[in-house]
């Protein structure tokens, strides 16, 4: 119990919760995702895209509205919260992206996509 509470002292509270958003992040691929583009994000050939070193995980609107919408053989998540893929971009850009922000639910509430 102490050396547990000595080591949350030292953490910050801005990287407690990018850890939780990176976890649950990761939670919701592995439900959400992981079934088509895999447990690696290697993809399965030209049906669903390998998620490992796309430049697409860079731009949050191309990542928000396809995880919303869906689109080509993707298909929508319409349960899904703004926390929720908030949680998966943060989580796709930690572990593809090489990314280590946050990504802010505020930000994905902003985005409009196309019908």
């Amino acid at each position: 119990m102490i050396c547990y509470l000595s080591l949350s002292a030292c953490t910050s509270k801005d990287q407690i919760r990018y850890e939780q958003f990176v976890i649950t992040g990761g939670q919701l691929y592995q439900q959400h995702c992981a079934n088509c583009h895999g447990e690696s994000g290697q993809g399965l050939r030209e049906l669903y895209p390998a998620l490992t070193e796309s430049k697409k995980l860079e731009d949050l609107n191309y990542l928000t509205c396809i995880i919303r919408k869906g689109g080509d053989k993707m298909p929508a998540n319409k349960e899904l919260y703004d926390l929720d893929i908030a949680q998966i971009s943060t989580f796709l850009k930690y572990r593809w992206a090489k990314d280590k922000t946050i990504t802010e639910t505020e930000d994905v509430s902003k985005i409009q996509c196309a019908n």
